[in-house]
């Protein structure tokens, strides 16, 4: 049934959070999908769980997947087959606003070490539960110059909401997609019910990116002469 539910999605990289497993899991479906999911928190009940499932065309293309925590994983992706290229997707479940600062901060540190993983281009994605600490993940944002894709497309009012309280009143908007790259995204949307029913009060968010080849190997190359140019004036005077 899940792989059904799956198939419906046109998504090459499907990632996944508070999946809740007991255990972490790593196959290959037999239609070719790669599946890497980590284990959720010990504790009752079980809470976070994250990973990803990688449709089997770019099966080949994946260089590494760290699942880090319960809360943050990161999968590692050549951009094509030949060229040194990559993209890292850090997918993240944030703690609820019910949770300590302390342990909100050793999810960013978490986070942090994700962000260690090198790559040419970076996506952090997932549920921020930032409604309340919204300060704390627009810092975060700011210290790596982000930018929240969300809000680089308009959408209507009911194409905005990706999660819904238990008595349907409240709508919020708690999953977010940061890059360090907006210049590869085509779209950020939500998915609605009736075209997958996941049993969760989130509804999924597709980022649509878009890699022209040409473009890119324009654009970087553009940046490593800048940097090569580039010095600091006061000590090359003194």
């Amino acid at each position: 049934v899940y792989l059904q539910q799956v198939r419906k999605i046109k998504a090459d990289v499907i990632r996944l959070c508070e999946t809740r497993r007991a255990k972490e899991v790593s196959a290959k479906w037999f239609s070719g999908e790669e599946v890497m999911l980590g284990k959720a928190a010990e504790n009752t009940p079980r809470t976070g769980g994250v990973g990803f499932i990688v449709k089997a065309a770019l099966v080949p293309l994946i260089i590494s997947c760290d699942i880090l925590s319960p809360r943050v994983a990161v999968l590692k992706l050549k951009v094509q087959r030949s060229g040194k290229r990559t993209l890292k997707i850090v997918q993240v479940y944030a703690p609820t606003l019910l949770a300590e600062d302390d342990e909100v901060e050793r999810f960013y540190e978490e986070v942090e070490t994700a962000l260690d993983v090198k790559s040419t281009y970076t996506i952090v994605q997932g549920d921020f539960n930032a409604n309340d600490r919204g300060i704390r993940l627009v810092e975060f944002t700011e210290q790596h110059h982000f930018s929240i894709m969300n809000t680089f497309f308009e959408k209507i009012a009911k194409r905005q909401w990706m999660w819904r309280s238990a008595d349907a009143r409240t709508l919020n908007q708690i999953d977010y997609v940061l890059t360090d790259t907006a210049r590869l995204f085509a779209d950020v949307s939500v998915i609605g019910e009736s075209i997958i029913a996941t049993g969760s009060d989130h509804r999924l968010v597709r980022s649509t990116v878009v890699f022209d080849v040409r473009k890119e190997y324009q654009i970087l190359h553009a940046q490593r002469v800048l940097t090569r140019r580039t010095f600091n004036a006061d000590l090359f005077m003194a």
